[in-house]
């Protein structure tokens, strides 16, 4: 029978107070402090919750006099942290799961500890069941990641942390030879099935992209990497220039079957949108400020022939252009 949502409240607060070997405490200090804080309980379900919890943590007792006085085992490595709420155990489990390769190694690895007792919360309260219920689902047709070696990712790491240059072997898409070359390291874009490392070559200012799966090799130098003046990667990374732009702030104008047009309703392609109904023809006219990417066009691709695009010309070229076996 699974436990009330109280009981795995009180467990859960009952070990973050539990101080490790050799400080302890008893049941009815405990009692106490959780009398305090509001919880509803005897001295006695106390008791009998520290007996439950040293089944399955390592709690240690010395009952040679009563009370009998608890602590977590010296060293233990399942000790839940102190002051580590449910709601932060959750928040740890999900970004270990859908975030965990972007840290870097050893940051990854200095929160271990920290997983595991976010592992310990969310066993004793529920919550590792809703963890397990969440999972993120792609709106589109996902490809299989181009694998890159994670030596490769922890050297660029390492190089932007310590301010310095990378010195990289780089195999161009249609070449077969590599070639080395010396870069600054600006960050790197997750997403879709490539990643791209962003950097600069020595004083060069244009940030340029490289395939992180196409970095064969990369070894940090002492010489400090050059950030171009007024370089923000964050903003860099939500511009279109990061989307292969063709050209920014278009006023894009469609005409898109009803059905399909429900999609837009309910996930407008940007913040002045408008969605308008006609009657001859039969279709929804709808009205965006976007940038013309890459990514833009092939998402109207993907619609077929249930989306026209009437404007801007340049746009409806290139998707004509497409459809029709153009380039």
């Amino acid at each position: 029978m699974a436990k009330s949502t109280e009981t795995l409240y009180r467990h859960w607060r009952i070990l973050d107070l539990l101080p490790a070997a050799p400080g302890s405490a008893t049941a009815p200090a405990l009692w106490a402090r959780l009398k305090d804080e509001g919880f509803q309980c005897t001295k006695r379900t106390v008791e009998r919750d520290l007996e439950v919890l040293s089944g399955h943590h390592p709690l240690v007792v010395e009952d040679s006099e009563k009370p009998f006085r608890w602590a977590f085992a010296h060293r233990a490595p399942q000790r839940v942290l102190p002051g580590l709420t449910p709601a932060q155990a959750v928040a740890l489990a999900l970004a270990r799961e859908h975030l965990g390769a972007l840290l870097p190694k050893p940051l990854a690895e200095s929160l271990e500890p920290l997983y595991r007792s976010a592992a310990a919360v969310m066993s004793d309260l529920g919550w590792k069941r809703w963890v397990e219920a969440t999972a993120f689902v792609p709106s589109t047709q996902q490809l299989i990641p181009a694998k890159y070696d994670t030596e490769v990712l922890f050297s660029i790491q390492k190089a932007i942390a310590e301010n310095r240059r990378l010195s990289i072997r780089y195999r161009k898409k249609w070449d077969d030879a590599p070639v080395d070359r010396e870069v600054s390291p600006l960050g790197v874009l997750f997403g879709g099935a490539v990643s791209y490392l962003v950097a600069t070559d020595v004083r060069g200012e244009q940030p340029k992209q490289f395939a992180l799966h196409r970095v064969e090799s990369a070894s940090v130098v002492e010489a400090g990497r050059h950030v171009p003046k007024g370089f923000k990667f964050k903003d860099y990374a939500r511009s279109a220039e990061a989307k292969w732009l063709h050209e920014p702030n278009i006023r894009l104008v469609l005409w898109i079957d009803p059905p399909a047009a429900e999609h837009l309703r309910e996930t407008p392609l940007s913040e002045d949108q408008t969605w308008r109904r006609l009657s001859s023809p039969d279709v929804v006219e709808v009205t965006a400020t976007v940038d013309d990417t890459e990514q833009l066009r092939w998402w109207l691709l993907s619609f077929g022939e249930q989306i026209n695009v009437k404007s801007p010309r340049s746009m409806r070229k290139a998707t004509v252009s497409h459809r029709s076996g153009g380039v």
